[in-house]
């Protein structure tokens, strides 16, 4: 019942902006797909990671947690369940970042359609601190000290900030941070990727994944 319900919505949507645009997505609003449009699920789960403008671990590093450690296992069945709702809620959230027009340039970040996702990595974040060793719940402490430091510093000069992504205009956010130093080139542009961003952010997921692969491998009283 659910499915069918959800296939007529989707196809009379679909159709209610064919009728008005000619596509049928609501980018007909916007003109359509862009020219430039090189659909790349992949870059585009690099740049939420990673991009300098819209990464979740640039300005979140507490969630790397989720990646590198190991998680508390469901207690309950009612546990499980909840766990279950709440990972197809973030992979709903998920998919159609995957595919947002902003990897290929334009104007609204993804963080827009990431936001609803961030109070359920939060409540992973929180099991996971809950039943990690003190040097673990240290770091993940000083990672969320880090993001209100910056979220405090950018909120107090909006003038001078600037979080959206555009083509010929990046952030403002590291180069502020330190004025002529190297926090800005040393973190990929996703958006807009030049041939130094794709070994850049290479370089980043490689690190990643082997420090999750070193810190999930060490027993757990380490």
């Amino acid at each position: 019942m659910f499915g069918g319900v959800t296939a007529a919505g989707v196809a009379l949507y679909a159709a209610f902006w064919m009728s008005v645009f000619g596509v049928p997505t609501a980018l007909g609003a916007y003109g359509g797909v862009p020219e430039d449009a090189a659909f790349n699920p992949v870059r585009a789960v690099v740049g939420l990671l990673i991009d300098r403008a819209y990464g979740i671990l640039p300005y979140a590093p507490a969630f790397a947690a989720l990646f590198l450690f190991p998680w508390p296992a469901a207690a309950t069945q009612e546990e499980r369940k909840a766990r279950r709702a709440e990972s197809a809620m973030v992979f709903a959230v998920l998919v159609p970042v995957l595919f947002w027009r902003m990897w290929w340039g334009g104007q609204s970040p993804p963080a827009r359609l990431v936001a609803p996702m961030t109070p359920f990595l939060a409540l992973w974040l929180v099991r996971v601190w809950a039943t990690a060793i003190p040097w673990v719940q240290r770091a993940i402490v000083a990672a969320v000290t880090w993001s209100w430091a910056l979220f405090l510093f950018a909120a107090f000069q909006p003038g001078r900030l600037l979080f959206i992504n555009r083509r010929v205009r990046p952030t403002r956010m590291w180069d502020a941070l330190w004025p002529g130093g190297p926090l800005d080139s040393l973190l990929a542009d996703m958006a807009r990727p030049t041939t130094y961003d794709w070994p850049l952010a290479a370089a980043w997921i490689t690190a990643f994944a082997v420090g999750a692969v070193a810190l999930r491998a060490a027993p757990r009283s380490q």
